[in-house]
């Protein structure tokens, strides 16, 4: 049983990661290529856009669905409430939100958004409809089918965007290409789980899920005000320009942790469903989460740090180069992600909701706060205002996590401070080197150089501070280029 489970998280780890590189590159194509061709202000729009659907969309996606992955004895009837609540939810939000767009665009000043809001509106539908079977392939930890859905909507999704940008050059372009990584997203997990819509279920089995459920909707709702907090703040009060500022950071930000940490997070809910009577294996799956995903992320997030003042001009145009300090600072809180991120799962899957509601509340208070104290001083105060709100979160969390498992937060912390102590390192040694690099030199040669050095250096640091666990890592790598991924996920499994 307690390799059972740990051999197929490793497997889920592996494939979700693999979709989500695919994603990531896919996702920074379109945002190298489509920033260029549209402004930040566009950008701004898109993100008023979002903002507006956030908390209806999570409460016809992101909330029910949850419930069929963590509860022991799943019945047909359990999965049919859950769609037809879904799409109850998603009607009478559908019809508030079309009644309510000219309102919405009043209150950010910008009167197209009304009609973006309106037809932006039908991912509700589509989101309910693909929450039941998707939540099915993570219950079943069938990442291989869920891996070759996103890679199949990364790269439609690309086309379709790349190509509106082109002709568009304005926010509808963003706006129809997410449209269409929905679409292709509902087809394919149709077609691939061979699942089909049914309402047939009691009231009892609505009963069975309903306590686990309003729990979890008020977490999510809590949660998505709290993360829409500051482009709430930043679009009434700053404006479409800097709201774009901040979205493309917080984009960066999204895209690195799809690729690096979500792996990791996705699996951690239904890991934790089925190991809640094995504690000591539960721990083990967190400090093994906790400290591979801080070995890949901690680099990448403070690297980026070093790189930021040539690489965003270099990617995205001279017209960001504004928002470098925002991607910076947005970075630097990236070092709480992959410790925060497999939080919720744990949580949930214990079946303690109760418990994430708590915490997500206390974060959401303070969020609200920091950032409404901030907001009259501009756009840099928000971004450390968002920083010092993502470390207490990080404190937090922590804090609960020991309470509902018993993972110490001696040990939660402990487990990334190897990776954070050699990703300091090299986030140093490269800041120094670019800052020796002649001004004349192309921005590509300089971060060429800037990768070369910063890849050895970290390895060397990490090797330092924990040459048993480098060496195992080095090893299995070295399974990976010989393509003898089982051999190196068994590896690290064992090692970390």
């Amino acid at each position: 049983m307690k390799q059972g489970i740990l051999r197929r998280a490793g497997v889920a780890v592996f494939l979700s990661a693999l979709g989500n590189w695919v994603g990531m590159l896919g996702g920074l194509a379109s945002l190298v290529i489509i920033a260029r061709m549209v402004a930040p202000a566009d950008y701004g729009l898109f993100g008023m856009v979002l903002v507006t659907l956030a908390v209806p969309e999570i409460l016809t996606s992101g909330s029910l669905n949850e419930s069929l992955i963590q509860r022991n004895e799943l019945k047909p009837g359990h999965i049919n409430s859950v769609l037809a609540q879904s799409l109850i939810l998603s009607l009478i939000l559908w019809g508030i939100i079309q009644l309510a767009a000219p309102l919405i665009a009043g209150m950010f000043q910008q009167p197209q958004l009304v009609a973006m809001i309106r037809l932006y509106s039908y991912v509700l539908f589509l989101a309910a409809f693909a929450s039941v079977p998707f939540a099915l392939l993570l219950r079943d930890l069938k990442y291989r089918e869920i891996t070759t859905i996103d890679i199949v909507g990364t790269f439609v999704a690309l086309g379709v965007g790349i190509t509106l940008a082109y002709y568009l050059r304005n926010a509808w372009a963003l706006l129809y290409m997410e449209l269409a990584r929905r679409v292709v997203r509902l087809v394919m997990v149709m077609f691939l789980t061979k699942w089909r819509p049914s309402l047939a279920f009691t009231r009892q089995d609505v009963r069975d899920l309903a306590r686990f459920n309003s729990l979890n909707i008020a977490v999510k709702l809590v949660n998505r005000v709290q993360q829409s907090i500051p482009s709430a703040l930043i679009g009434g009060f700053l404006g479409a320009a800097p709201l774009g500022m901040f979205s493309i950071s917080n984009r960066l930000l999204d895209q690195a942790q799809a690729a690096l940490i979500t792996p990791f997070s996705s699996v951690s809910m239904p890991v934790a469903a089925q190991s809640r009577d094995n504690m000591p294996l539960l721990h083990r799956a967190i400090g093994g989460a906790i400290r591979l995903s801080s070995l890949i992320a901690f680099p990448t997030f403070l690297g980026g740090v070093a790189v930021a003042p040539l690489g965003v001009p270099f990617l995205l145009g001279q017209q960001w180069h504004a928002a470098i300090p925002l991607i910076q600072i947005i970075l630097i809180g990236g070092i709480s992600a992959p410790s925060i991120a497999l939080n919720s799962g744990i949580l949930l899957g214990l079946g303690r909701p109760d418990e994430s509601l708590k915490l997500i509340s206390l974060t959401c208070l303070s969020a609200a706060i920091l950032i409404s104290l901030a907001i009259p001083f501009g756009l840099m105060a928000v971004m450390w205002a968002t920083l010092v709100q993502q470390l207490l979160f990080w404190l937090l969390s922590a804090f609960f996590v020991k309470r509902v498992t018993g993972f110490s937060m001696v040990r939660y912390f402990s487990s990334s401070m190897s990776a954070l102590v050699a990703s300091t390192v090299m986030a140093l040694v490269v800041w120094a080197t670019r800052l020796c690099l002649p001004v004349d030199w192309p921005d590509l040669t300089k971060l060429a150089i800037l990768v070369v050095v910063g890849v050895p250096v970290y390895g060397i640091a990490f090797a330092c501070v924990s040459p048993r666990l480098a060496k195992r890592v080095f090893q299995a790598l070295v399974l990976f280029a010989q393509g003898r991924s089982a051999n190196a996920i068994a590896l690290l499994r064992n090692s970390i």
